[in-house]
């Protein structure tokens, strides 16, 4: 995993458990997105600076890869960064690591879209926002 890297540490809720006793996948894609929330607060954009900014993140897609069934109370390791900007958007890897074995349980790449927040239209990624998430340590962030 490359550097600037983010660590949402959180722990699987029996409220997440589905008929199969295991957690739902679509916590998983919570985990994936609450994540990259964390991610961008710690890098110091949260709802209010894209706000100032005029425009916000919007995902136009998620791959999402299971690998290992997760139960509840496993204690989760929710890794995060941005592997690649572009012009208008970056590509967001994410990988979800069970701690007690650290078995890789998941992994996702997304794609999210800077969008203009009155016209709903691709805008350009400044580039004090990308400086701002290049900069930030490794440090884990617990939710």
């Amino acid at each position: 995993m490359p550097d600037a890297l983010h660590c949402l540490k959180l722990t699987a809720s029996r409220d997440d458990v589905d008929q199969n006793g295991h957690i739902n996948n679509v916590a998983y894609l919570r985990w994936v997105q609450d994540a990259a929330f964390s991610h961008s607060r710690a890098a110091g954009y949260d709802l209010e600076r894209y706000r100032e900014l005029g425009g916000v993140f919007v995902v136009r897609k998620h791959e999402l890869h299971y690998l290992q069934p997760t139960f509840a109370g496993d204690l989760l390791d929710v890794w995060t960064w941005v592997e690649r900007w572009r012009a208008a958007s970056c590509i967001r890897k994410t990988k979800i690591v069970r701690r007690h074995d650290r078995v890789t349980v998941a992994q996702a790449t997304t794609l999210w879209a800077l969008v203009d927040s009155q016209q709903g239209r691709p805008m350009r990624v400044p580039e004090p926002l990308t400086l701002a998430f290049a900069s930030l340590g490794n440090d884990p962030v617990v939710a």
